[in-house]
């Protein structure tokens, strides 16, 4: 599932020209990341600086990936580092199109979880996520079968708990 800038610039920004897409996320299942992580490195990928991968991948929630050629995706097993799971991103995940790529991105309820997530951890430099809320809240309320209320009580516990986590 594709995360980040690329998530909401295909599917809630309705001009591909209106953001700029630098921050790349894939997320993959847990128990799927140590398989996730060869393949990039076998296409060239690296961890830039000194963190070791496998001891990255272990401890946080997503690792920085590089390739020589410059390019830059974060390496998501968990979508928060708040999560325990991520049942209800993978079930309110919709189709997308990245790039020539079909894949999957979060549903409108749950993009507003992680992108305003994102925003409370980045502070006042990175004001990229007001507008994403904002382009994620208007297809939200106007998708069919909107949902006013994150699904289960896990989804609930991260929206709670985000911004009080992000603080300390």
């Amino acid at each position: 599932m594709v995360l980040n800038g690329a998530a909401v610039g295909v599917a809630h920004y309705r001009d591909a020209g209106a953001r700029r897409i630098d921050d790349v996320g894939v997320l993959v299942p847990q128990r799927e990341a140590k398989r996730a992580l060869a393949v990039f490195r076998a296409s060239g990928w690296s961890v830039p600086g000194r963190m070791g991968l496998r001891d990255g991948l272990r401890r946080r929630q997503a690792i920085p990936l590089v390739e020589p050629d410059g390019g830059q995706v974060d390496l998501h097993r968990r979508v928060l580092p708040e999560s325990s799971h991520d049942d209800d991103f993978w079930s309110g995940a919709v189709p997308a199109t990245v790039g020539r790529a079909s894949t999957r991105v979060p549903g409108p309820t749950e993009q507003l979880l992680h992108t305003c997530a994102f925003g409370v951890r980045a502070g006042p430099e990175a004001l990229t996520w007001i507008a994403d809320a904002a382009v994620t809240l208007r297809d939200a309320s106007e998708a069919p079968g909107h949902r006013s209320r994150p699904r289960s009580s896990s989804m609930r516990n991260q929206l709670y708990t985000t911004p009080r986590r992000a603080r300390r």
